[in-house]
């Protein structure tokens, strides 16, 4: 981390910004640990002369069933990446604490702020006949309609 940077606020956050710069590269300039249910950090590094916003998001309590893990969405990532579809480039999974390093996107975290039905049709186009190709009885996720 850089000298002079205010401490990350526990040994946590140390191992996470070592991991970073030694797997991406660069300097951590700022990361700070978002007050959530489950671990997440955002974090800036400096690469380059450039500026370089990355989000660590870890895994969620094992209580919680859950049909993937941070583990697979490395591979989702991926996938989607190279295929075009804009996706957070997933740079690994950093060990401890166990966290996938990914690029910090600007924007909202769901489409609960989007106002134009074409945004809820292009989601629901990208999603559902990927996952359910044949099943005409599944309505959209989000307007309810089967016209997609």
């Amino acid at each position: 981390m850089q000298e002079g940077m205010d401490a990350p606020g526990d040994e946590e956050s140390a191992r996470l910004a070592a991991w970073i710069e030694r797997t991406v590269g660069g300097t951590v300039t700022r990361i700070d640990r978002m007050p959530r249910w489950r671990p997440a950090w955002d974090v800036d590094v400096e690469v380059d002369g450039r500026l370089l916003p990355l989000h660590a998001r870890g895994e969620r309590e094992a209580r919680i069933a859950m049909p993937a893990r941070i583990a697979d969405e490395v591979a989702v990532h991926d996938l989607l990446e190279t295929h075009g579809l804009p996706v957070p480039h997933a740079y690994g999974i950093c060990d401890d604490p166990y966290a996938l390093v990914m690029d910090r996107l600007s924007g909202l975290v769901d489409l609960a702020g989007a106002t134009d039905i074409t945004c809820y049709s292009s989601f629901g186009a990208f999603i559902l006949p990927t996952r359910h190709p044949n099943d005409s009885s599944i309505n959209c996720c989000i307007c309810k309609t089967k016209k997609h």
